[in-house]
């Protein structure tokens, strides 16, 4: 039935939804946006350019498909019909897109590790967890036993 498909593409949904889980987590912090915005305009020619080369790129690589000799036959019968689908996937992802794969993979990892630089950001002002003072804590520190008289109250 070809349910292997859909075991990659739920696998594929489950890590997207962890990654909006990391994005959550980030906006929910209490970031200064104002001072991240002020170098903005610094960065704006460099950006521009990036944005601009990148969208060359696609456009070359959309025309090159199109004109390519092969690219005719590859959308009409891109595998053979004797491999099942979790095999024809991986194949072709593992070896004609095996470049793009770990490319993707490296920008999760630096995605990741930046949300993980901006969580654990310490502002001045802010309790932490101290878990070595936790564990070397006594009772006698943290507890103090008063004699309240009978109607008098603290």
């Amino acid at each position: 039935m070809g349910a292997e498909f859909l075991a990659m593409i739920l696998i594929m949904v489950y890590v997207g939804a962890v990654a909006v889980l990391f994005l959550f987590v980030v906006m929910m912090l209490d970031i200064d946006f104002v001072e991240l915005r002020q170098g903005f305009a610094d960065y704006l020619p460099l950006g521009g350019l990036l944005a601009f080369i990148l969208t060359v790129e696609l456009i070359v690589l959309g025309a090159s498909w199109h004109v390519s000799a092969k690219a005719e036959g590859l959308r009409q019968a891109p595998i053979s019909g004797d491999t099942d689908n979790l095999r024809a996937i991986s194949e072709v992802l593992y070896t004609d897109y095996a470049f793009f794969i770990e490319a993707a993979g490296l920008v999760l990892l630096v995605a990741m590790i930046g949300a993980i630089v901006l969580t654990n950001f310490h502002k001045k002002g802010i309790k932490r967890q101290n878990i070595s003072a936790q564990v070397a804590r006594k009772a006698e520190d943290g507890v103090e036993l008063v004699d309240v008289k009978p109607g008098q109250g603290l």
